[in-house]
C-alpha cells in the first residue's frame, strides 16, 4: 500500500522538490552566483572542459561542439534566469558599439550561403552566446572585478597547462618538443598565453594586495610561452609588457595618439618580419623557394580563393573543410593541409567576404580610438585594458587566425569593446546600479 502511494505521489514529489530547489537557488546571494558563473565560463573557454584535455585535437579552442554550446548556454540561462537581466542595459551596450552585434548577425546569416551550413550555425550560435555573456559580464561587473575574476580563471588555466606538460607530456607536449598544454598545438597555446598576459599584468597593477601572486603567474606565463616555441605567442606576450608600460607613461600627454599608432605599426611589422624570416629559414633548410613555403605561400593561395567569392565569403567555417572542399586546391598547391589562414583579416574575408573584413577593420579602429580616450582620462590600471588588448589582438592576428572564435579571446574582445565605448567616466562602474561590486585595494 505504501509503495503504491509512493508511486502515485512521485510526480507531485518531483514538483515539490523542484520548487524547493529553485527557491533555494534564489536564496543564494546573487553576487556569489554571478562570480561562480563568471569563473566557470572563463575557465571553460580558456582551457576546455576536462573530457577534452586528453584529446588535444578535439579541444574547445579548435572547433565548436555540442558540449561547448551546452555549457555556455546553461551558464547564461542560469545567470539570466536567476538574476533578472535588464534588457534596457543590454540595448544600451549594443547601441554603444553596433558593429560587433552586426558582425555576429552576419556570422549567423552566412549559414545561408555556407558550404558547411551545419557547422556555420553551430559556431554562429555559440559565438552569439559568448557575445551575450560578454555583455552580461560588462553590465553586471566593473572592469577591475572582471579582470580579477579572469586572473583567477586564467591563472588556474596556466596551472592546468603546466600539469599536463610536466606530469602528462604525452598530452601536453608535441612530438617535436613544443609545449602545447591542453590546447591542440603550440600556436593555440601561444594565443591563449597572450590573452592571459593582458589579464594578469592588468590585474597585478590593479589588485595590489595580490600582486606577488599575480606577478608570479606572469612569470609562469612567460616560461610557458618560451617552452611552446610559438614565435607569435612570444611576440604577443612581450608586446603586452611594452604596450602597458608605454601607454601608462604617455597616457596624459598629447603625444599619446602618435605613440599608439607608431607602436601598433611596429608590432605589426616586427611580427610580420619574424614570420617571413622564419619562412626563409625553413625554405633554405628544405631547399625550396621561400615564396612557396609557409605562411607566405598560404597567403598567396588564399587571396586567389577570396577573389572567387569576394563579397560574402564561404560562410563561417565553410572554407577549411576537406580535400574536396574549397580549401582543397590551396592545400594541393602549397603541399600540406593547414587549418586556418594564419592571418586574422584573411580568415575573416574567407569566412564572411569583404563585408566581414570591412566590419572587422571598422570595429578594430573604433576600439583603438575609444581605448585611447579611456587611457588618456582614466588613471587606473584597468583603463589600459581595452587598448593593450587591441595591441595584443593586432600581433596575434598578423600570423594567426585572430581572436574571433569560440574561446576566451573573443569573450574579452566583447568586454574590451564595451569598456572602451563607455568612455572615461563609466569604465570602472557597471551600468546596472543593482550590483554593488567590491573595490580593489589600490590602483595604479
Amino acid at each position: 500500500m505504501n509503495s503504491t502511494i509512493a508511486v502515485e505521489l512521485r510526480p507531485k514529489s518531483i514538483v515539490v522538490v523542484g520548487y524547493r530547489s529553485w527557491s533555494a537557488l534564489h536564496d543564494i546571494p546573487a553576487r556569489l552566483l554571478e562570480k561562480i558563473t563568471v569563473l566557470v565560463v572563463m575557465f571553460v573557454l580558456s582551457t576546455g572542459i576536462p573530457m577534452n584535455w586528453f584529446n588535444p585535437e578535439g579541444n574547445l579552442g579548435a572547433a565548436a561542439g555540442n558540449w561547448r554550446a551546452v555549457v555556455l548556454i546553461s551558464g547564461l540561462a542560469m545567470a539570466l534566469g536567476t538574476l533578472g537581466f535588464e534588457l534596457g542595459f543590454l540595448l544600451d551596450a549594443v547601441r554603444a558599439e553596433p558593429m560587433l552585434p552586426i558582425l555576429m548577425v552576419w556570422v549567423v546569416a552566412s549559414t545561408l550561403w555556407s558550404t558547411e551550413p551545419a557547422r556555420t550555425i553551430d559556431v554562429g550560435m555559440a559565438m552569439m552566446t559568448i557575445l551575450l555573456i560578454g555583455y552580461w559580464m560588462a553590465l553586471r561587473f566593473s572592469l577591475p572585478n572582471i579582470i580579477g575574476f579572469a586572473s583567477i580563471a586564467l591563472g588556474l588555466g596556466l596551472l592546468v597547462h603546466l600539469a599536463f606538460i610536466v606530469v602528462l607530456p604525452q598530452y601536453g607536449v608535441a612530438v617535436d618538443g613544443n609545449w602545447q598544454g591542453v590546447t591542440g598545438n603550440k600556436n593555440s597555446l601561444g594565443v591563449n598565453l597572450a590573452l592571459s598576459m593582458v589579464v594578469l599584468v592588468t590585474a597585478a597593477r590593479t589588485w595590489r594586495r595580490y600582486r606577488t601572486v599575480l606577478w608570479s603567474f606572469v612569470g609562469l606565463n612567460i616560461v610557458l610561452v618560451i617552452g611552446s616555441q610559438s614565435k607569435t605567442g612570444l611576440l604577443a606576450v612581450l608586446s603586452v609588457l611594452g604596450y602597458s608600460a608605454l601607454f601608462a607613461m604617455l597616457r596624459a600627454r598629447r603625444t599619446l595618439y602618435g605613440a599608439i599608432a607608431l607602436s601598433l605599426l611596429t608590432g605589426f611589422i616586427v611580427t610580420l618580419a619574424v614570420a617571413v624570416e622564419n619562412v626563409g629559414t625553413v625554405a633554405a633548410a628544405l631547399g625550396k623557394d621561400p615564396r612557396l613555403t609557409g605562411r607566405v605561400a598560404i597567403w598567396e593561395t588564399l587571396l586567389d580563393s577570396i577573389r572567387h567569392r569576394p563579397l560574402a565569403g564561404y560562410g563561417w567555417g565553410g572554407y577549411f573543410t576537406d580535400w574536396e572542399g574549397p580549401a582543397g586546391p590551396a592545400w594541393r598547391l602549397v603541399g600540406f593541409q593547414f587549418a586556418h589562414a594564419h592571418n586574422g583579416l584573411l580568415q575573416m574575408c574567407l569566412n564572411l567576404g569583404l563585408v566581414g573584413g570591412v566590419l572587422l577593420i571598422g570595429l578594430y579602429l573604433r576600439l583603438v580610438v575609444r581605448g585611447a580616450r579611456v587611457v588618456r582620462y582614466y588613471q587606473g590600471a584597468a583603463g589600459l585594458f581595452p587598448l593593450v588588448y587591441a595591441g595584443m589582438m593586432l600581433v596575434v592576428s598578423t600570423t594567426e587566425a585572430g581572436v574571433f572564435d569560440v574561446n576566451a579571446a573573443f569573450l574579452f574582445l566583447v568586454i574590451a569593446v564595451v569598456a572602451a565605448s563607455r568612455g572615461r567616466r563609466n569604465v570602472i562602474a557597471p551600468l546596472s546600479s543593482s550590483f554593488s561590486s567590491s573595490s580593489p585595494s589600490s590602483q595604479g
